[in-house]
């Protein structure tokens, strides 16, 4: 059976948040949903704007709060300097170790989740050390603060700092969760609806996602799943649509590639080919093979859509070297319609192509793997 960590960075699942993505020559022209900059097809105006919001004091101390989902990856290399943030320095008269020390062994709830995280993580100028990491979130536990509870959990989960002990990791993951942790009910609906370590149960699962997908972008992709395959929960467009959108919006390529359908078909929302395009497009920033090829066969007009020969011809290169051999034939195919300087201008085109993954599609494919929502099957 595999075995599943749960390292997780909070931040990176509340709904706003994603990265850029450069752009991809001749492809896209348009700006993603999130803050990323990429290029695509002129879209229609019923797509929502993203706004960068203020974090707040709350917010703040949810960033700090270094959450785990499931990988077997080292703990401290785990997550990325580009989204890490570290909590306030442990430095000064105020905010000395030992005086930090010292408040959070007389109780100080903020001292003692700074420190959790400063040694969890190794961040600070100290060195990581899991069996005091452990001390700080189980004296933070010990207070019902549900970033304590949850992230104690996470260490008798991964066996850090203690012996491992998945029934009382999922003792804390169901109080924090039960106290209002989204993160904590995240971690538990993962559990059971993997049947790693404990027994599976789907439905138990899809119970925390529905609380979890209030403020958890992953936890709203799967429900929205959910609704828009009709597996284990109702069947509907209507309430599947927007939260694929959500997801989709802050830069989830599989997210990306579900909405295209959707506007494709129109399940959910009007049919709309310029938004699947656009989607597709995004996904396709992000080294999707799977948009790839679906884009490039709308482009070579075996979807009634205007034809982009050569964005056509880039498309299907790319994924033939990515290993799609069926590709080749699509490629031969259109170059009996291109002439010499088209064929050049593509090779020239896909040559200049990077992929750039969003950091909430690199996560999810690094913690969960592809399809991500197999697991609800």
């Amino acid at each position: 059976m595999q075995r599943f960590y749960v390292l997780t960075f909070l931040g990176l699942f509340t709904i706003g948040q994603a990265c850029a993505q450069d752009t991809v020559p001749s492809l896209i022209d348009d700006e993603q949903p999130t803050s990323a900059s990429v290029k695509t097809e002129e879209v229609s105006k019923d797509t929502a704007d993203n706004t960068k919001e203020t974090i707040s004091p709350v917010e703040e101390k949810k960033e700090e709060s270094a959450l785990f989902n499931f990988l077997g990856i080292k703990i401290p290399d785990f997550i990325p300097k580009s989204i890490k943030k570290s909590p306030p320095k442990i430095e000064g008269n105020e905010n000395s170790l030992q005086v930090l020390t010292q408040k959070a062994e007389n109780g100080d709830l903020q001292a003692q989740l700074k420190l959790g995280y400063a040694y969890l993580y190794g961040s600070d100028k100290l060195p990581s050390d899991y069996e005091k990491a452990f001390h700080f979130y189980q004296l933070a536990a010990n207070q019902n603060d549900i970033t304590g509870l949850n992230n104690l959990g996470t260490l008798y989960y991964n066996g850090l700092g203690i012996s491992r002990n998945i029934s009382k990791a999922i003792e804390l993951f169901t109080k924090s969760a039960k106290l209002g942790n989204n993160e904590a009910a995240t971690n538990l609906a993962f559990i059971y609806i993997s049947g790693n370590d404990t027994e599976k149960n789907i439905p138990l699962g899809i119970k925390y996602f529905q609380q979890a997908a209030t403020d958890n972008i992953l936890a709203k992709y799967m429900i929205g799943y959910a609704h828009y395959q009709g597996v284990h929960l109702p069947l509907d467009y209507i309430k599947a649509a927007p939260m694929i959108k959500s997801a989709a919006d802050a830069g989830f390529d599989e997210a990306q590639i579900l909405l295209a359908n959707i506007y494709i078909k129109g399940q959910g929302y009007p049919q709309n080919y310029a938004n699947a395009v656009k989607y597709l497009s995004y996904a396709v920033s992000q080294g999707n093979i799977q948009a790839m090829l679906q884009l490039a066969d709308i482009y070579s007009g075996v979807i009634k859509y205007p034809t982009n020969i050569i964005s056509a011809h880039v498309l299907y290169n790319l994924a033939y070297v990515r290993g799609i051999k069926e590709a080749q034939t699509r490629i031969e195919e259109l170059q009996t319609h291109m002439s010499i300087e088209q064929i050049m201008q593509a090779q020239q085109e896909a040559s200049q192509y990077q992929e750039k993954p969003s950091q909430l599609t690199n996560y999810i494919h690094q913690t969960f793997g592809n399809n991500v929502h197999s697991l609800l099957k």
